[in-house]
């Protein structure tokens, strides 16, 4: 029989099965009952094996999404209940984990540990988890592509910067704002290289940038009539001001921002433009490191503005 070299499963092989010829164990959800983990990392960690090291991969999703933060602290705290009682746990599970991990269990840690937990275990429990479904644009995509079907000569004179609005309803939990819809240039073959699908508040600060998000919020809004006030309608600037003001802040932050300090006064925080320049540095990338030297970043007029809609 031919070896099998990656085996691709569900939950189903989490218990019960021996997996020993295999060296790693690969995470592609995480489970809220950290359990479940070790159980799956105990289909390959079994005498006979003969493997010298094991490995076991977590697949965290991005750390934009409060459900996912909310997830992560619940699979800590119940590893830390684990290791309260001295059952087995994956010691470098996450960073956070491996700092509460790394000193034997003393009165005092007991206690912050307890105190970490709070008062009841209520917030610890439920079913939730995370797979690739929670974070996967398909479905919208599907919904794109059947309204570009539909609507594909309209959508190819549709100018850049055209807008829209709605005006919510009671029963409709969407924040008051602008979504914004920004294509980073160069663009080739009528592609920008990158997009970026924004949620300003109603105070012009950034509410999330993470498109799933964006797009479920949108998804809520989809079947209100269209309205805007007449003063945007008829491009008075006073009006647009604050949106425009907002995106321009956006973009700044990109490029870094100034925070003050107690101990060394105003310093400067690098923006996500320059960590990926060096990042670009760093992997040899020539014509990053020619941007550098001239001390080239991407400003206002390196974007556009492809859609936005006021939310009031």
């Amino acid at each position: 029989a031919k070896p099998i070299d990656i085996l691709i499963t569900t939950d189903v092989l989490s218990e019960g099965q021996n997996l020993q010829d295999a060296d790693m164990v690969i995470n592609y959800d995480i489970h809220w009952n950290p359990v479940r983990a070790i159980q799956r990392l105990g289909r390959i960690d079994r005498i006979g094996s003969p493997n010298d090291t094991i490995q076991c991969v977590n697949f965290w999703p991005a750390t934009s999404i409060d459900a996912y933060i909310n997830l992560k602290n619940r699979v800590e705290k119940r590893m830390a209940t684990m290791q309260l009682v001295g059952s087995e746990v994956i010691d470098e599970f996450t960073d956070e984990f491996s700092q509460i991990a790394e000193n034997p269990i003393e009165d005092i840690q007991n206690e912050n540990l307890l105190k970490q937990m709070g008062n009841n275990m209520e917030d610890l429990d439920g079913e939730d988890s995370f797979g690739f479904d929670d974070f996967s644009l398909d479905g919208y995509q599907f919904q794109l592509q059947q309204f570009y079907d539909q609507n594909k000569k309209e959508i190819f004179d549709y100018p850049r910067g055209i807008f829209s609005g709605v005006v919510l309803t009671t029963d409709i939990s969407v924040p008051k704002g602008m979504i914004a819809l920004l294509g980073t240039k160069p663009i080739k073959l009528s592609k920008y290289s990158h997009y970026d699908l924004l949620y300003f508040d109603s105070e012009g600060k950034l509410l999330q940038d993470n498109k799933r998000w964006v797009l479920e919020k949108l998804s809520l809004i989809k079947d209100l009539d269209r309205k805007v006030d007449e003063t945007i309608d008829h491009c008075d600037l006073k009006a647009i001001e604050p949106y425009q003001n907002a995106i321009k802040s956006w973009i700044e932050t990109k490029n870094g921002r100034k925070e003050s300090s107690s101990i060394a006064g105003e310093i400067e925080i690098a923006g996500e433009n320059q960590l990926d320049v060096l990042k670009s540095i760093q992997l040899g990338n020539t014509k990053t490191i020619e941007r550098a030297k001239d001390k080239k970043l991407n400003t206002a007029l390196d974007y556009d503005l492809i859609c936005w809609m006021i939310i009031n």
